[in-house]
């Protein structure tokens, strides 16, 4: 899978991290559609580190709002958060869940109507 970032208007705030399953291509399709249709920008990460890379290249001023993360079945959401914390400043404190079919899926999981409510709040820029 080709790491893709799409064409909308980026922040410079810090992304929401979704972690998918890579094996559901409907979910992801249904996910990027969505995000592309609400004007989101979004980078669909290869893997964890590419995602690590994006986001901290201080070279760049501005990050999508979404990063897109395949994860492996068996990762703890907790596990790869704070492996991405690791790697940039601890105090960053990135907004980090695995993305779910159902509402209500557990505190570390959003579908796709949280993940709205979630950006449409402006909780990932910063604004709540």
């Amino acid at each position: 899978m080709k790491a893709q970032a799409s064409s909308a208007a980026a922040t410079a705030r810090k992304p929401l991290i979704l972690l998918f399953d890579p094996r559901s291509t409907s979910d992801r399709v249904k996910l990027s559609d969505w995000l592309a249709a609400h004007s989101f920008s979004s980078y669909e990460a290869s893997d964890t580190l590419d995602a690590i890379e994006l986001i901290s290249d201080f070279t760049t001023e501005n990050f999508p709002e979404v990063v897109t993360i395949p994860r492996d079945v068996h990762a703890d959401v907790t596990a790869v958060s704070q492996m991405i914390c690791s790697f940039m400043n601890p105090d960053l404190d990135l907004p980090v869940f695995l993305y779910s079919r159902e509402r209500n899926a557990g505190a570390r999981c959003l579908s796709i109507e949280e993940v709205a409510q979630w950006l449409e709040s402006g909780r990932n820029r910063g604004e709540i």
